[in-house]
């Protein structure tokens, strides 16, 4: 769940400016519900669309949370304490839509997800050995092609 204060800082024609300020929580359940965590996060956000065009529009946003709470959760270097502030993530996403004929466009986005204290891995079905607990990556990238067709 988020609550904050969001704001335009400019509308024009072509352009629209947001930013936000606010307050996110977070619930993550890892290989079991007692490896669970609730993560409190000040949450910072700026977004800006473009209107190319009267077919094509381009966007991009960035968001930074930051933990404000302390958590218990295996790090990478073998600790399981995070500090507050210290399970810091930033998310980006960009993309160009534009259409093709009539109800049909053609979108494109990319996303990275940056988590400086990420998850464990969850097991696979052979397990992994006594006391090996591999620990995800701290960057995520998704590349996506949009083929939208509109009926209404």
């Amino acid at each position: 769940g988020q609550f904050g204060y969001s704001r335009q800082l400019l509308k024009t024609a072509r352009h629209l400016l947001l930013a936000e300020l606010g307050y996110d929580y977070g619930y993550q359940a890892f290989v079991s519900a007692s490896d669970s965590l609730s993560i409190h996060s000040a949450r910072v956000f700026i977004g800006y669309n473009l209107k190319i065009s009267d077919q094509t529009a381009a966007y991009t946003n960035l968001e930074y949370l930051a933990n404000l709470n302390k958590e218990t959760t295996p790090k990478e270097d073998g600790t399981t304490d995070v500090k507050s502030f210290e399970d810091s993530r930033v998310n980006w996403k960009t993309g160009l839509s534009t259409a093709l004929w009539k109800n049909l466009s053609f979108g494109l986005d990319f996303t990275m997800k940056f988590d400086n204290v990420p998850a464990p891995l969850a097991p696979f079905k052979l397990p992994f050995a006594t006391g090996y607990l591999p620990i995800s990556d701290q960057l995520d990238t998704i590349l996506q092609a949009n083929l939208v067709m509109n009926f209404i």
